[in-house]
Parts: C-alpha cells; sequence; structure tokens
C-alpha cells in the first residue's frame, strides 16, 4: 500500500496505518538485562544550532571537533523515548541529509546547512523499537527492526522537495526457515545491489538468524533470493573483492555468534557471490570474545577492526588482517585506555570514527594501521565512561561535506566538524584591555582552513553596550587582515564584542567560538596606571613547585635556549630576553610525567581604575588529551584559586592575554597568579613560557595627573620629580606605563596642567 507524504520542514508527520504500532517484548542479541536496566529517560531541553550561536545547554567535553547542531529527540515527536542508528544520504543535486531511527519510527533531516538542519518529516510508522537500523540504495532508503514489520522502503527521490514516500514493505522471506519479520540489521553492497538482512528475535526454535539476501534490481521491490542461517549474524559488511584469487567475487564479513548473546563469537567471512550456494571461507576469531558486535574494513580492505560488545572494553578495538580471507589472523588492538563500551565504528581515509557509548565519538588516526592514536573527541555523556548503554549509539562520516552526523540513545542527532575550524578567526596584535573614549580599531585575521571558502562581505563586528546589538562589517585590509572598528563611548562604559564570518556552506565561525554566550570584553579608558611587571630580567620572588613524580621539566628563568625547535619558542615574548620556560634547554627535553607550577609573588591590584591581569604564554603539545597549561588567580595569598584559562590546544604563539580582575574576584594587595603545565597522559611533547606578567588599572583619569584628584597641578609634578627615574610599582607618575619616570612623563603632565 502506498503511503504519499507531503513533509513541510520542521514538522512532524504522523501517518496512520492500519496498525500504527506495535508494542512488542524485546527479545535480541545484547545482554538485555543490563541494556533495559541502563534505559533513562530522554534528555528534554533545547538543543544547539550553530547558525543562532551560543553555548549548548550540556557542557560537552571534546577536543578537536566542533559542535554544529544538535536535535533532541522531543523535536522530532513528543512520544520518541530513544534513538538508535543512522545513516547518511545526498540527492542527486548535492543537498545532504541524515537519517536517524527513533523508537517509534524513521526521521529525515536535511543538513546542507549542517549549522541550521531542517527536519523534513518523521515518520510513525511500525512497531516500537529500541532497536532500528537503515541503509540508503541508490534513491531509496530501507529501514528494519527488531519489533518485526519486515523491510520498510522509502523513496527519497523527491526530498529535496520536502517529500517522502513510504512505498513498500517487505516481509516476504521466500524458501527461508527464517519466517520472522524482525530484523537486528541491515547492510547492503551498493557495488553489487543486494541488501542483506542481519539477525533479529523470534526465529522458528533450531534455525539461527544469520543472513536473508534480497535483489535491489527493482530498488522498491526487494526479491528474496536466498539465506545463510549456520550462524547468528549481528551486522555486516558486504564488499566486492578487488585482489588475488577471490578478485571479482562478493565477500560478505559477518559479525556472528552461534545463538543470540553469546557462544563462540568470531567474524564468519562468507563468499556470497552465488545467492543460493554461499561458501564459508573462515571463521575468523580473536582474543577474549564475548559479543561479536560490528565493525568495518580499513580502505584497502587489508585490515578489518572489530568492536566486541561485552567484553567490559577491557581488550579494545580488535585489528585482524582479511588481506586473505580465507586465512584470517588477529594482529593487534588498540584503545584510547578509556572503559565505555565500543559500540560502532566506520573507516575514512586514515581515520577512524568510533562511536563508544558513554564517552561518545572518538576519532581515531590510522596512518600507522596497527596502532590507531585518538585525536580528536566528542563526549554526548559527559557523567562519566562507564560501561552502560547509554550515550552516542553510532556515526556517519561519510557526507561530500565532510560533516559527520552521530546518533544519542536519550539525546538525539548530532551533527560536527571533525579537525580545524573551517576559518581560523584570531587578533594577530592581541585585544586591547581598554580603548579611548573616541573609539579605536582592532585588527583581525581570518584564514581559510580544509575545506573552508569564506563567504564575501560575511566578516563582521558585533558588540553591544548594555543595549541592542549592533554588527558593522569589518574593513578589508588585504591578504585575510580586516579591521573592526570598536565605537566611541564615555569613560568606564564596558563593551562586549565578537567576531564572525560565514563559509560557503552556511556555517558561521565565531571568535570566541560560544559566542553571543561568551563575548570579548572591553572597557573605555583614557589612561593606564602600571601595578606591577616583571619581564623576568630580574628575580622578583616567583617560586616553582613540582609533581613529585615529575620526570623533566619544570619551570626555569632564562633565555629560551631551544632555537625554536620541538615545540620550544626562539626568543621571549616582549622582547627583553629572558622568560619562564618549561626545561630550558636545546635538544628534546619537555614536560615528562606530571605537571610544573610557577606562582608569583604578592601582587597588589588596588588603586582607582579597573585592574587587569596581563601576560603572555607559550603552550606547544602534540597530544589531544591530559597536556594543558592551567592559569589561576587568587586574592587571599594563595589560599583559595579561581582558572583563568586552562589551555589545551597547542599554538606554538606567544598569546597575550588580559582579564579583568574585579570581574573575578574582589581586587586586593593579596593578589597572585600561577601557571600549572601538565603532562599526564600518553608520551607526548609539552612546553610552556611565560612572560610580560602585569597588573594594570584602565582610568577615565587625564594623563598627568599623578595622584587621581581630577585635576593637574604642582602636586602631580612633586609626585613625578619624586619618583624619577627607575619606577617600581604602583607607579602613578610612570603616565606612559614603560617603567621609567622621565622626560616624556614630564611632557605629558605639562601639556594637560590645569
Amino acid at each position: 500500500m502506498l503511503k504519499r507524504m507531503r513533509l513541510v520542514p520542521g514538522r512532524m508527520v504522523v501517518v496512520p496505518v492500519m496498525t500504527v504500532c506495535l508494542i512488542v517484548l524485546l527479545v535480541i542479541a545484547h545482554d538485555d538485562d543490563q541494556f533495559n536496566q541502563d534505559r533513562i529517560s530522554p534528555y528534554e531541553g533545547p538543543g544547539y544550532r550553530n547558525a543562532i550561536g551560543g553555548a549548548p545547554p550540556i557542557e560537552f567535553p571534546s577536543n578537536g571537533i566542533t559542535l554544529l547542531s544538535w536535535i533532541p529527540l522531543t523535536q522530532f515527536a513528543p512520544e520518541i523515548n530513544s534513538a538508535n542508528d543512522c545513516w547518511g544520504y545526498v540527492s542527486p543535486s548535492g543537498r545532504e541529509y541524515a537519517i536517524i531511527g527513533l523508537s517509534h519510527g524513521t526521521a529525515f533531516v536535511e543538513v546542507t546547512n549542517p549549522g541550521n538542519p531542517q527536519i523534513v518529516g518523521s515518520i510513525m510508522i511500525g512497531p516500537i523499537s529500541i532497536w532500528r537500523d537503515i541503509k540508503t540504495y541508490q534513491t531509496y532508503a530501507y529501514a528494519v527492526s527488531e519489533a518485526g514489520s519486515g523491510i520498510q522502503v522509502f523513496d527519497l527521490s523527491q526530498i529535496d522537495s520536502g517529500v517522502v514516500m513510504l512505498v513498500n514493505t517487505v516481509t516476504d522471506t521466500g524458501s527461508s526457515l527464517l519466517t520472522t519479520t524482525a530484523s537486528h540489521n541491515v547492510a547492503i553492497n551498493e557495488t553489487s545491489g543486494f541488501l542483506y538482512r542481519c539477525g533479529g528475535g523470534g526465529a522458528p526454535a533450531g534455525t539461527l538468524a544469520g543472513l536473508r539476501i534480497y535483489d535491489l534490481a527493482d530498488p522498491a521491490n526487494p526479491l528474496y533470493v536466498g539465506d545463510w542461517t549456520t550462524r547468528y549474524i549481528h551486522d555486516a559488511q558486504i564488499v566486492n573483492w578487488t585482489t588475488g584469487t577471490l578478485a571479482g567475487h562478493e565477500i560478505a564479513f559477518c559479525f556472528s555468534n552461534d545463538a543470540p548473546g553469546g557462544g563462540n563469537p568470531g567474524v564468519d567471512i562468507l563468499d556470497v557471490t552465488d545467492k543460493s550456494n554461499i561458501l564459508s571461507l573462515s571463521l575468523a576469531t580473536y582474543d577474549n570474545p564475548v559479543f561479536s558486535h560490528q565493525g568495518w574494513l580499513s580502505p584497502d580492505h587489508n585490515l578489518l577492526y572489530l568492536n566486541d560488545e561485552l567484553d567490559a572494553a577491557s581488550f579494545g578495538t580488535r585489528i585482524l588482517d582479511v588481506s586473505d580471507p580465507a586465512l584470517p589472523v588477529q594482529v593487534g588492538s588498540f584503545t584510547n585506555g578509556n572503559t565505555s563500551i565500543d559500540h560502532n565504528l566506520y573507516t575514512k581515509d586514515n581515520f577512524i570514527y568510533e562511536s563508544n557509548y558513554r564517552s561518545g565519538l572518538r576519532i581515531f588516526d590510522a596512518t600507522n594501521p596497527l596502532a590507531p592514536v585518538e585525536v580528536a573527541f566528542f563526549d554526548t555523556w559527559p557523567d562519566d565512561d562507564d560501561a552502560n548503554f547509554n550515550g552516542l549509539w553510532s556515526n556517519y562520516p561519510y557526507l561530500p561535506s565532510g560533516i559527520v552526523i552521530g546518533s544519542d540513545l536519550e539525546k538525539g542527532l548530532f551533527v560536527w566538524w571533525p579537525g580545524d575550524p573551517q576559518l581560523n578567526i584570531t587578533f594577530p596584535v592581541g585585544l586591547p584591555p581598554q580603548i579611548e573614549p573616541g573609539g579605536e580599531s582592532v585588527q583581525v585575521r581570518i584564514v581559510e582552513q580544509n575545506t573552508g571558502q569564506l563567504t564575501p562581505g560575511s566578516p563582521k563586528l558585533h558588540y553591544t553596550t548594555g543595549g541592542p546589538d549592533v554588527v558593522s562589517d569589518l574593513v578589508s585590509l588585504g591578504g585575510g587582515l580586516y579591521e573592526a572598528q570598536l565605537p566611541a563611548e564615555p569613560c568606564g562604559t564596558s563593551i562586549s564584542y565578537y567576531i564572525s564570518a560565514e563559509t560557503d556552506n552556511g556555517l558561521i565561525w565565531r571568535n570566541p567560538g560560544q559566542a553571543p554566550t561568551i563575548m570579548h570584553e572591553v572597557v573605555v579608558a583614557s589612561h593606564t596606571f602600571l601595578n606591577f611587571r616583571d619581564d623576568f630580567e630580574l628575580d622578583t620572588g616567583w617560586t616553582v613547585t613540582n609533581d613529585p613524580a615529575l620526570l623533566d621539566g619544570a619551570w626555569d628563568r632564562g633565555i629560551p635556549a631551544g632555537g625554536g625547535d620541538l615545540g620550544d619558542p626562539a626568543a621571549d615574548a616582549d622582547g627583553s630576553g629572558q622568560c619562564y620556560l618549561t626545561d630550558n634547554v636545546d635538544g628534546d627535553s619537555d614536560v615528562d610525567g606530571g605537571w610544573t607550577t610557577l606562582t608569583s609573588p604578592i601582587l597588589d591590584a588596588t588603586g582607582n581604575g579597573i585592574p587587569f591581569v596581563e601576560y603572555y604564554r607559550w603552550f606547544s603539545t602534540d597530544a589531544i588529551v591530559d597536556d594543558s597549561l592551567l592559569v589561576e588567580l587568587s586574592s587571599d595569598n594563595g589560599t583559595t584559586w579561581i582558572p583563568l584559562e586552562t589551555v589545551m590546544a597547542g599554538s606554538s604563539l606567544w598569546i597575550f592575554q588580559s582579564f579583568r580582575i574585579d570581574s573575578l574576584l574582589s581586587p586586593t594587595n593579596l593578589m597572585r597568579v600561577r601557571f600549572t603545565a601538565s603532562d599526564l597522559g600518553s608520551a607526548s611533547l609539552v612546553e610552556a613560557g611565560v612572560d610580560g606578567v602585569q597588573i594594570v588599572r584602565a582610568t577615565c583619569t587625564q594623563p598627568g595627573d599623578a595622584n587621581e584628584d581630577g585635576f593637574v597641578n604642582v602636586t602631580d609634578l612633586l609626585a613625578l620629580l619624586g619618583s624619577w627615574g627607575i619606577c617600581g610599582a604602583p607607579c602613578p607618575a610612570d603616565f606612559d606605563s614603560n617603567g621609567l619616570v622621565n622626560v616624556t612623563d614630564l611632557l605629558i603632565l605639562l601639556a594637560n596642567w590645569g
């Protein structure tokens, strides 16, 4: 019976059929007791869209992956209580779509603009099930479920117009002994044009739900052509082999168990070229098997990466050499040390994209295919990494735009950008700690990265002084440089601002990344008083404390000795010569095996005006997790501390930072700042540096007013003459903040006399 649906973007369409929903008992191939015990209510809060900006409502731990959008389950339909598998689809026009399995049906979402995805429709036809799986072939999608209903066939040929059609429900199993309409999974060999139903509960006594095979020559009407029932098949990947004696054959890699839930797990490798005479080539085994769940071939088909779902995550992802499908052998395993369950993985180029339930999406660099290394992650279950069945179910990394989609049991559909942002927005000369009342320009650099193509005219300055937001175009200076003009405002005004620019795929990139929730702040002031400055040419009382486990890399003051190699800076930041560095020697020497902390002497942040703590910092690391530079501030002589920033991504550049103290703590004369560089994970290269630490006060006091009484007169002249020469801090007569009271300061005073 043909069901045609006109699906309005952003709206859910529920189409009644003879039986809309069948509530069934869950009898499937997992550890059902634990899986069902782990079920919790779905997340019911708001999601996130990059096009709108701001911070997600949940702080997801991540590194190397940018969240573009997140659609919670409740936005698909109020009755949805879980999600399961996901897949992708590209229409003939090139528009991209995510397909996600839900407890009550299947949903289709356009992600052509991944920062503002549109729900094309949610088709709630068939039984309710926690397990649903979807694959695509040509302009069709095929969904199966553990709760029965055979194969649902969706026509996607008009999806660009918002139309999806359920054109068939195939329950025919031909002469197969597997009369159950349930399937645990579905696999499609797009090269050969055959569909493979995998597993499924409710198989007749004495049979095992293996493979059921359908010809897709007529894609709307899959035709049953054969089966293989020797072992239970949980999932499969089927490819056309191109090398050796099996070149030209269709080979199925089947993740198999003798019975649902256990028994001799492994990978049955089958020659399925002749669907009426399927040949078993081998049974690949591996160490400590419990439940052979899923896996994927390397791009060259020499290796198979395999997940075992019930091995308590102790043994990692197995690596099998299947270059000869008749003689497979385990050649290793890999893990990031995480305790969560590895669930579904896919390979693309030199990378492995693995969905690991409570630790989310993990991306591994498999340049060395026998020793993949984690290079990025996004954790959709921030609470813990326990071995429970919650969180990220699956992912799909094959859309041409480079985005990755993911399906989360409780939270719905995620859309990510892996790797560096497409636009790198920076401030090459730093951010101003204050601006003049007449306004001031800020230099911005925008660099295209990866596949990023900057949309002409899109770079913008957004700012507010507490009222409505104001947006203005950046002025191009050429060569990727722009100028942002901050406005003229009265002294003491606080301005919040950020920079945005758009790529040709509709994504908006911002600095700071969580704007407008988090923005840069600057105060309007006409003068800066220097309370403290240390260029580290002299020993002013900084102290170094180290982790007892630290092997190497303690803070050391001196002229940089590393020559700019192996993560070391070639010179200090402020040009004075010396700075603080971790293990300041030439060669392969850095922070290893622990942490080292550099703590300032007592600092004074009191006085008129708005106080700032400022510094240059350097941080270089080749690791993704565990290594960091933590900067903290105290107002009570180090009894308690608050974080200013935690740097985890290495830039190998001196970065100037300025933080307004009175927005964080009450300014006192007992301030301290400290810097902790850590190497707490696997072996990696960690180098850190600190230079030019200062505390300044921005005021609207007239230049030359040394005693800040609103007048420039003889009292100020006497104060200037009394502090002539090298000036300590605080030094109110140092009007140009260069650490000296001299003729320049005298001229400033005389120019403002009266």
